[in-house]
């Protein structure tokens, strides 16, 4: 439940504004931060709120309004600066150096020193060990960075923001890498640090977890804000529409009318990969796993987080090849032992880390788009521009990819639209299977309700697509044929039509039937 505790302002910003080259990303904005509550910023991506925490933390200065700190006008002059000032920031996109412990990247910047000037290694672990304390107290602060999950650095990222007790966090999409018990962990920590007198800005595009924890909701579209109300004044519908412009009558679109037959275009039979070492991403391995995917089809693969999906669809890109096992495609047994092969066995693949692996973000909207077909615009050994630019544009314009142009570079693009990029990359390729690993985390329900059209109309021209998502909800309403795995192996196969959330939810513990 919100607070009830009597508030004041802490942060402001008012009338805020910022222009960068071709693009105005927020004009005339006012947010007013609260202690002892939470405020949640929702909108599509692109629709400025990312920009609008730059300006609060001081990665940019504004062109037009200003910051008040405790009613007092302040110069936030940079991230460090910010911290001195009692504001941490945790950012979608992490900032852990993975060659360093949990404890040191936790320290990095505010280390404890002795008079003499050196490092006071143990003080180091002991207070990055009482940050992890109150959020994820499981993960060794001894271990490598580069050893961790996604989740686990989320995890970190957040101690490290925490370990300055800030006077204002702000939480920009911080349970997008978490499973459902972690998100939860994470909700009734903001929880405690609210009723604590602190001011959390939130950013999530998962809309339940904003109406469980939020006291006010501020609306951002276009780089405007449309509204703030009390979460009280708000349902889903209402929010939704604030947030689009317009109802969303149907997020998922409709199924393909009659079961999957003839002979699939995917088949795994008893894959496997080995199990890792518990707390790196993916630890359960896969244990001899075996499934299909039929053309004009869209299959389903859930579960708990680290429970074997991972490894299996890394394994048919070829990312990391099955240990054991095989793979068929159209019937025919391939050797998929590297991304190359798979590629010219016609698997495409979207990983779950766009940024580290989908991308190459100091490229060009057209440079990463013709990054996995560049043999379709090289002759003789040069490159056609002209063909490379029409099929960048072709693409742009099919995904409604939003950009000035397909000069832009790619890592200035919100995390819809970089998705988007990836996607067209890759169906360049013409693929026969496509495979896609959380395709919509952090990505706002405009943007989700883009691609899942997509994806459907990808499998009605006939191309198959096997899908991995946390996203319960996601998964029921996509999927012709839904997968869950548990501690490497598949426990079940249900038909998205049958498909409920109790269900899967049984499935994915071990226990239940199909």
């Amino acid at each position: 439940m919100p607070g009830t505790t009597s508030s004041q302002v802490v942060l402001e910003g008012r009338n805020l504004t910022k222009t960068f080259p071709g693009v105005k990303a927020l004009t005339d904005v006012t947010i007013q931060c609260k202690s002892h509550q939470v405020l949640a910023l929702v909108g599509e991506n692109g629709a400025g709120k990312s920009t609008l925490v730059n300006l609060l933390c001081g990665v940019y200065q504004p062109d037009g309004g200003e910051i008040l700190l405790n009613g007092t006008p302040t110069r936030v002059r940079d991230p460090h600066h910010a911290a001195t000032l009692g504001i941490a920031t945790v950012h979608q996109e992490l900032s852990l150096l993975p060659h360093l412990t949990v404890a040191e990247n936790i320290l990095l910047g505010s280390e404890p020193a002795g008079r003499t000037g050196f490092l006071r290694t143990s003080d180091i672990y002991r207070r990055a060990a009482e940050a992890l304390a109150d959020i994820s107290p499981s993960i060794d602060v001894d271990a490598m960075v580069y050893d961790l999950s996604p989740a686990e650095r989320q995890m970190v990222e957040i101690a490290k923001a925490w370990s300055q007790r800030p006077r204002v966090l702000i939480l920009d999409e911080p349970t997008s890498s978490l499973s459902k018990v972690e998100a939860q962990n994470l909700l009734s920590l903001v929880t405690r640090l609210r009723s604590q007198g602190t001011s959390v800005i939130f950013i999530s595009h998962r809309l339940d977890e904003v109406f469980e924890i939020s006291d006010e909701v501020m609306v951002m579209k276009d780089g405007h804000r449309v509204d703030t109300l009390p979460i009280g004044e708000l349902d889903r519908g209402k929010l939704i529409q604030l947030m689009v412009g317009r109802e969303m009558t149907q997020t998922f679109p409709p199924r393909r009318p009659t079961p999957a037959s003839g002979r699939p275009l995917l088949e795994l039979r008893d894959a496997a990969r080995p199990a890792r070492p518990l707390g790196t991403a993916g630890s359960a391995g896969s244990c001899g796993v075996s499934l299909t995917v039929y053309p004009g089809e869209i299959v389903g693969l859930g579960g708990l987080e680290g429970q074997g999906q991972r490894d299996l669809i890394r394994g048919i890109f070829g990312a990391e090849p099955f240990s054991r096992g095989q793979v068929l495609i159209d019937g025919k047994a391939v050797r998929i032992d590297s991304p190359e092969a798979a590629i010219a066995a016609g698997v495409a693949f979207i990983p779950d880390d766009r940024k580290a692996e989908g991308l190459v973000l100091p490229l060009s909207i057209r440079e990463n788009m013709i990054l996995a077909s560049l043999a379709r615009v090289v002759r003789f050994g040069f490159l056609q521009g002209k063909r490379e630019q029409a099929m960048a544009d072709d693409y742009m314009g099919k995904l409604a990819v939003k950009a000035p142009s397909a000069d832009q570079v790619v890592g200035n693009l919100s995390g819809g639209n970089q998705q988007k990029v990836i996607l067209a990359k890759w169906l360049l390729t013409q693929p026969k299977l496509l495979v896609l690993h959380e395709p919509t985390r952090g990505i706002d329900i405009q943007t989700k309700v883009e691609i899942y059209r997509l994806l459907r109309q990808l499998a009605e021209q006939g191309v198959g697509v096997l899908i991995a998502t946390g996203d319960m909800l996601e998964l029921i309403g996509l999927s012709d044929r839904i997968y869950i795995m548990y501690e490497g192996s598949v426990t079940g196969e249900v038909r998205g039509a049958e498909a409920t959330e109790e269900r899967l939810m049984a499935l994915s513990s071990g226990g239940g039937t199909a």
